[in-house]
């Protein structure tokens, strides 16, 4: 069930999309008790989260990014095609993020600014001391991009 969620035609830039249950059980074969079954596992593990017939995959932006001013303009059609409740919905996942029980400062905020000087200059001097899962991630994926670049 994850895999058709995440893999589906109807996944769009915005993560957000509409996927009705009935096509749901048609396209995937599925009754309507396990399709339930699925999706409380699914947010009960902030994994997808759903309202109404929308599915908001969680973690999407992780594994590909959209960015640009093509991406902002398609972005924000995205968001008038959707109901108002629903997109004061989408609008409060992405606004306030997931508690996942740490704190973790939003993209281009001061503090992990601040965070990815500290470690390149710790790095420069002492490498053995910095672990690899004491950097943050973003600052992790930049270098990851970079270093593909060269």
């Amino acid at each position: 069930m994850f895999v058709y969620y995440v893999f589906n035609s109807r996944v769009n830039i915005i993560y957000c999309y509409e996927c009705p249950d009935p096509i749901t059980m048609f396209e995937t074969g599925i009754t309507q008790d396990i399709l339930d079954i699925a999706k409380e596992r699914f947010s009960k593990a902030d994994k997808l989260l759903f309202h109404e017939d929308y599915i908001f995959i969680v973690n999407g932006n992780r594994y590909q990014m959209f960015s640009g001013p093509k991406n902002a303009v398609a972005k924000e059609k995205m968001l008038a095609e959707m109901n108002g409740l629903t997109r004061r919905w989408y609008k409060g996942i992405v606004d306030r993020g997931i508690d996942r029980g740490i704190d973790t400062p939003s993209i281009g905020s001061k503090t992990e600014i601040e965070t990815e000087i500290k470690y390149e200059t710790e790095t420069d001097k002492k490498r053995e001391d910095v672990r690899p899962e004491d950097i943050p991630e973003e600052v992790w994926l930049k270098r990851a991009f970079e270093k593909k670049r060269i």
